[in-house]
């Protein structure tokens, strides 16, 4: 392929090209791969945000990459699904508990959807009475 007047300098040139075509590839397939797998293990997932009988958000999809970082640090759920909730409601109780318990956070692994019922959040305690300026 390539003419050096060294025949040895010409075969380590031509196989350090060859090793180098060869792992940029490797890397790409491995890349795509792995994306692969992630979304086939973590995307899919909807959420829905209702409140009485009113859909307030209706099956949004959650991406793969938050999913998987929700599996991974499983405190950024509370907190990732009081931020989608937040126009529309203050949630009072920590999601990954007792919200569980109290029926606020469904989560539906066969159908792969998250259920946040807001009729169902109690106040674990009386909120503060607001207070006007004296006049």
């Amino acid at each position: 392929m390539f003419n050096f007047h060294f025949p040895d300098l010409s075969a380590i040139f031509e196989g350090v090209l060859v090793e180098f075509i060869f792992t940029i590839l490797a890397v790409i397939a491995a890349q795509t791969l792995i994306k692969w797998i992630n979304n086939w293990r973590y995307g899919r997932w909807k959420l829905t945000v209702k409140r009485t009988d009113t859909i307030i958000l209706d099956k949004i999809p959650v991406s793969p990459q938050k999913m998987k970082q929700i599996n991974d640090v499983p405190e950024e759920m509370s907190v990732f699904l009081k931020g989608l909730c937040s126009p529309f409601h203050y949630i009072k109780c920590d999601l990954s508990r007792r919200g569980v318990a109290l029926g606020v956070l469904t989560q539906d692994h066969d159908n792969r959807e998250i259920i946040i019922d807001l009729d169902k959040d109690k106040p674990e305690f009386d909120e503060p009475k607001k207070i006007s300026p004296g006049m």
